[in-house]
């Protein structure tokens, strides 16, 4: 048969509901999702490494799902735990069918035997599966707070065994009962004694169902209503959550299920709720070290991320090395989700047509194969993209090209990166790639066969999660500028912070080509035409021959100056400058009670920047010192006599400012001499602002030194909070009188100037003590 419109080349209608985007808590279309589920190549990778681990190795109870925005991540979070939960069942949507595991419907899918095989005996270990989004669990605890992901680890465990989940000491209290089999005898006294269940009631129990429950409790236990208040009020105030508890918790509930039992935590955007929070990275690895040791492997922890554990810990600092090494150390097993398990699943599940290479599309490859390789030739330096590689390729992929799904990956993580998205994340949110190309394979559907998506498209498969005041340019446009406008701006919407591409005419009008068979030539000049047009209308800047979309400029040069890299030696070096040199004037010890110069080291949290390992040092610790504010520590290791240490206030963290002040500097000379007249007003503001700011470190530098505490020989100083240079002046007598105790036996000063005072001193120290002697 000889489809005449694209939609009847597809195997399954490209119009079918397809849920781009998994939730772990929603069950509703579990038949579905199961049935489409396509197992990539890389994801059979993946598997075969976690089920290895998974029955042979118990210390490795960890698994990191990474990969970009939109990428399936939540989907294999959701099908592993369908897998391994043993009680879990499927209801058919076919009349008269039993319900199945879901492993029953996935096995099929692996075409690795042994993989299937070692998939079957994993999942035939009795096992119980907790799904959750960690951020939307999170949002329904009450308490302080202090270790968010250990109250969510446990508000999941005690919903699990039947117990209220959204305030720990209600749960502790239902689980206390249930140890001494009296809850269920408990909640029928309060149903009959009140006319309402205990299990609806428990949530308002601080307030208005205290005196049910006191009503309850007496019936029940004896005693007085009043002695029954106090009971629950003294579990709220006695309640204390820790690792160990749940950990104990966690072993006391496998115990008490069948031999060799499973207890899998399945927590999907946990990269994101740990971002950049130090204390959740470290609440996640004990949480998962206690699991470890207690359950002796059977309690494992799968979480997905919209990055690579390094990524999303950011820069990790010295005092974060060995965090994040034991972190990783948990998480053994790694699975990313890459773009080619993408275009797999979108081929596959989208894409599949009947046949395979139906005959028109065989034919139209043969046609155009050297005119697609002329067409879509990017050109001008920029990336290179790959085209269909062969007629499998073509027909495969069709209508789509193999470019549109690299880019716009890459456009969607950069735009991503901007906080375009709406959502608390800042991610695509209610949006996968799956989703995005589908809702373009719907719009031209009804096209002629040959025809092409086109890459201006799939903006609009993103429109509606793009935040409101990030696309007024493009609310605008849409009633002022023609059709071909339109689909330009779109374009470089999507790509406006991909700098590998280099956005032409050329190139953009390569973007917009929707079918094989027509006038090249006419088209790039049409889009030429468009693009001086919008220039005028302020809608693009052009820098030489490349044309950018512009949005509010303000906000994007400040965001990109945060983004820009300065190394850390670069803002030791301008504090080096600014204290030593600006503020304290002086390289010199002129010691008063001999009259002799001394140099000195100068260091910054323990390097040295200037001077010898032997001179006497000056040593200034700032708050990012790794012993900072272990004031013990510090005060030992300053021990010795020969080292005046400043250690400088926590407040108004001067390294922070000399970033921001570097940072712009360098983002106004790297980006100086544009011929985008906006951006130079806006750099020179920025220059005039950072000369400001730098005298403003200088001010705040003399204001912390001023109320740094002065330590010699591991004892804190007492001269004051006057000006630095006279604290520092005072403070270098004592630190000489310490490194060169017995220089008050030796009057008047010793010859040997230009740095040779330490070694004079030292020689006139022997003879002291041959004197002595």
């Amino acid at each position: 048969m000889t489809a005449t419109t694209i939609k009847e080349l597809f195997f399954k209608p490209v119009d079918r509901p397809i849920d781009g985007v998994i939730k772990a808590d929603d069950e509703r279309h579990l038949q579905v999702e199961l049935d489409e589920y396509v197992i990539t190549r890389e994801v059979s990778k993946g598997l075969g490494a976690f089920i290895d681990a998974y029955l042979h190795n118990p210390t490795a109870n960890g698994v990191w799902i990474s990969g970009f925005f939109g990428s399936g991540k939540s989907h294999l979070l959701k099908m592993l735990s369908l897998m391994l939960d043993g009680d879990k069942r499927v209801s058919s949507e076919q009349p008269g069918e039993q319900s199945k595991r879901p492993v029953e419907i996935l096995l099929p899918k692996v075409e690795d035997e042994i993989l299937r095989a070692d998939l079957k005996k994993a999942t035939a270990i009795p096992a119980r599966s907790l799904l959750f989004n960690i951020d939307q669990k999170f949002d329904g605890i009450g308490g302080t707070h202090e270790a968010p992901i250990l109250e969510v680890f446990m508000k999941v465990l005690n919903e699990l065994q039947g117990y209220y989940g959204n305030q720990g000491y209600v749960a502790q209290f239902e689980h206390d009962l249930n140890k001494r089999g009296q809850f269920e005898a408990f909640k029928q006294t309060y149903e009959r004694v009140n006319g309402r269940s205990w299990d609806n009631d428990r949530d308002a129990l601080a307030t208005v169902t205290k005196r049910s429950f006191a009503k309850a409790y007496a019936e029940q236990f004896g005693g007085s209503e009043d002695d029954a208040i106090k009971v629950i009020n003294d579990a709220k105030d006695s309640y204390r959550l820790s690792i160990e508890g749940f950990a104990s918790r966690v072993k006391e509930y496998l115990a008490s299920q069948p031999p060799g039992f499973r207890l899998n935590f399945f927590v999907d955007e946990a990269g994101q709720f740990i971002g950049q929070e130090r204390s959740r990275l470290l609440n996640l690895q004990t949480v998962v070290e206690s699991l470890a040791s207690a359950t002796d492997g059977r309690a494992t922890v799968f979480i997905t991320s919209q990055a690579d554990l390094e990524g999303i810990l950011g820069q990790v600092k010295f005092e974060q090395a060995d965090d994040l090494s034991k972190i990783q150390g948990r998480f053994k097993t790694k699975l990313t989700l890459a773009s080619a398990d993408v275009q797999e699943v979108i081929q596959r599940r989208l894409l599949a047509k009947t046949p395979d290479e139906p005959e028109q599309l065989i034919n139209i490859y043969e046609q155009e194969r050297e005119n697609f390789t002329t067409l879509f030739r990017f050109s001008d330096g920029s990336i290179q993209l790959k085209g269909w590689s062969d007629c499998q390729s073509f027909c495969g992929l069709y209508p789509f090209h193999p470019y549109q799904l690299s880019l716009f990956q890459q456009a969607i993580q950069s735009l991503a990166t901007h906080s375009i998205f709406e959502g608390r994340n800042m991610a695509v949110g209610e949006r996968s790639m799956l989703s995005v190309f589908q809702q373009v394979a719907m719009a031209i559907k009804e096209l002629p066969v040959g025809r092409l998506a086109s890459f201006d498209q799939l903006y609009d498969g993103i429109n509606e999660v793009i935040r409101g005041d990030k696309k007024q340019t493009m609310v605008t446009a849409q009633n002022q500028v023609g059709e071909l406008e339109l689909r330009i701006l779109k374009a470089l919407f999507l790509l406006k912070w991909v700098p590998q591409f280099k956005s032409t005419a050329r190139n953009i009008a390569i973007l917009l080509i929707s079918e094989p068979s027509f006038d090249i030539r006419a088209h790039e000049q049409a889009v030429k035409d468009a693009l001086i047009n919008l220039e005028s209308q302020s809608y693009l800047q052009r820098s030489g021959e490349i044309y950018e979309f512009l949005t509010d400029k303000e906000k994007d040069v400040e965001q990109e100056i945060k983004r820009t890299e300065v190394s850390d030696s670069e803002v030791i070096k301008a504090l080096h400058r600014i204290v030593f040199d600006d503020v304290l004037q002086s390289n010199k010890i002129r010691f008063a009670d001999n009259g002799n110069d001394y140099s000195f080291a100068q260091k910054i949290d323990d390097g040295l920047i200037k001077g010898k390992e032997g001179d006497v040092v000056v040593n200034l610790v700032t708050p990012e010192h790794p012993n900072y504010g272990s004031e013990a520590i510090l005060h030992s290791r300053n021990m010795g006599g020969t080292e005046l240490m400043a250690v400088l206030p926590g407040k108004e963290r001067l390294l922070d400012q000399i970033r921001s002040q570097l940072k712009t500097d360098l983002y106004i000379r790297q980006n100086s001499g544009s011929e985008d007249e906006t951006l130079n007003a806006i750099l020179a503001i920025r220059a005039k602002q950072n000369g400001s700011r730098r005298q403003e470190i200088t001010r705040l530098s003399e204001e912390q030194l001023r109320m740094a505490v002065l330590v010699v020989n591991g004892q804190t100083l007492s001269v004051g909070e006057g000006d630095p240079k006279t604290r520092f002046s005072k403070a270098y007598q004592e630190l000489i009188r310490s490194a060169f105790p017995k220089l008050k036996m030796v009057h008047g000063p010793f010859a040997g100037g230009g740095g040779k005072e330490q070694k004079s001193s030292r020689a006139a120290e022997r003879r002291c003590a041959g004197a002595q002697v």
